[in-house]
């Protein structure tokens, strides 16, 4: 029996690839190509944002709601992505 959540990712997976095949052609570029300036232009537009957890040890920055798994999750994601 098949696992729903990866068959709900590979449906998605499925999807994204298509969308990205088909911007590639609109734009006269190969996937590789497309994909590459994708992901530079991600890349190039991070900005440095300061660690959401103050290093001094003095507790959680303004904005963080620790009973938020999903939001603690989110900043991870974004921090880990960021540096």
């Amino acid at each position: 029996m098949t696992d729903p959540k990866s068959l709900t990712q590979d449906v998605n997976t499925q999807l994204l690839l298509q969308r990205a095949k088909s911007l590639a052609a609109c734009s006269g570029q190969t996937l590789s190509a497309y994909v590459e300036d994708a992901i530079r232009a991600k890349v190039e537009d991070r900005r440095y944002r300061p660690p959401r957890v103050s290093p001094r040890g003095n507790g959680v920055r303004p904005g963080v709601d620790l009973t938020s798994n999903a939001q603690i999750a989110d900043i991870l994601d974004q921090e880990t992505i960021g540096s």
